[in-house]
């Protein structure tokens, strides 16, 4: 009994699955501290890198569907994080730009990525962080190559996680970037 135990925790498959739960809590968790979901910090992200964001665009670039991203957007924009205005040509399209806050917040999550990164491979040396990404990125490319309809599965099942969390009450104040 304890040597299958062991066999499995073991597996390629035990290990991965075990490493992305832990990585996943680990970044809504770093993501909470500064008030976020990960769709929030996805659309910050994305518009922060737009000179020309609309709630359509950045719904479509984050691949998020339409009421997770107006839902997200609402959240930002009552925060203080993010405004939307109605184009002056075209009414039915809303445009968004970040507020300075925004921005701020926006430019430390990049940050935010490589501090979790660097915990999760902590003692590696560079060589073996790279040998390990690539074999990650390997294994990711054969599984799509396998099942291609996995990621937007995957994809699917991740937005109605987060559309049933934000149903939840925006956080009160959210922290500044650090």
């Amino acid at each position: 009994m304890v040597d299958r135990r062991k066999r499995e925790r073991g597996s390629i498959v035990w290990l991965l699955a075990y490493l992305g739960m832990a990585a996943r809590r680990r970044t809504d968790s770093l993501l909470t501290d500064l008030g976020l979901s990960p769709p929030e910090a996805m659309l910050l992200r994305t518009a922060a890198r737009s000179t020309d964001a609309t709630v359509l665009g950045l719904a479509e670039e984050c691949g998020l569907g339409g009421s997770t991203a107006v839902g997200a957007l609402d959240r930002l924009e009552q925060s203080g994080l993010v405004q939307r205005d109605r184009d002056r040509d075209d009414r039915r399209v809303v445009r968004v730009r970040l507020t300075e806050q925004g921005r701020e917040i926006a430019e430390a999550l990049p940050a935010l990525a490589t501090r979790l990164e660097d915990e999760l491979t902590e003692g590696f040396s560079a060589a073996e962080r790279e040998t390990l990404r690539a074999n990650l990125v390997r294994l990711t490319e054969t599984l799509g190559a396998r099942s291609p309809e996995l990621h937007e599965k995957l994809r699917a099942e991740r937005l109605q996680q987060w559309e049933s969390a934000s149903r939840r009450p925006a956080p009160s104040r959210r922290r500044t970037a650090k």
